[in-house]
């Protein structure tokens, strides 16, 4: 649910960055398939629960006769509609990573579930179910950065997010090459000078 913090009314955009980086971690150290898949899921559970708040918080009013209490089984209803397009993208990087060894080098496996969440929040939000609730590019949107969806669109500033954290990731991470980690440094160093 830290991953939703970087919305608005909070607005702590940097956290989410952060966040993500630590779920990239926690799929990095999966020992098996269900664990990975598990990691995706509980963690698109946390953003969404937390993310879609406002729809408890929207219809609260309408406390009448038990109707907040439907409200709310909307809310996880939604949220866990939500959950398999991240849980199928952590399992199938993971199964790249390990099964059928095509990514050889850690950082390319993080950077292949980068690109595998990217794709499952755009097949979320217009291929398949249509349902374009919080997107990660909302993190931006008290920040001059949300300008840039003019030009990259919100499925591109998503995306930018999500390797963002990928980019943290493979800075501080103890198993990330090290030419890789003064990479990553130096991009994230230049993006976050830019918000200056």
């Amino acid at each position: 649910a830290l991953l939703a913090m970087g919305h608005p009314p909070l607005s702590l955009w940097w956290l989410s960055v952060i966040s993500l980086a630590f779920i990239f971690e926690l799929w990095h150290q999966s020992r098996n398939s269900i664990e990975a898949a598990l990691v995706g899921g509980f963690s698109a559970f946390g953003y969404f629960i937390g993310s879609l708040y406002w729809l408890t918080a929207a219809y609260s009013a309408l406390d009448e006769g038990g109707t907040f209490k439907g409200i709310i089984s909307l809310s996880i209803g939604t949220a866990t509609l939500l959950v398999p397009y991240w849980l199928i993208a952590f399992l199938i990087a993971y199964l790249f990573r390990s099964k059928y060894r095509l990514v050889k080098k850690t950082t390319t496996s993080v950077l292949l579930l980068c690109l595998l969440l990217a794709i499952a929040e755009w097949s979320r939000t217009d291929l398949l179910s249509h349902i374009p609730a919080a997107p990660l590019a909302y993190i931006w949107s008290d920040t001059p950065i949300s300008q840039s969806a003019s030009i990259f669109g919100t499925h591109g500033l998503s995306s930018i997010t999500i390797i963002l954290g990928g980019l943290l990731w493979s800075t501080f991470s103890k198993s990330s090459n090290r030419k890789y980690q003064m990479n990553s440094g130096i991009i994230l160093m230049i993006f976050f000078a830019s918000l200056l």
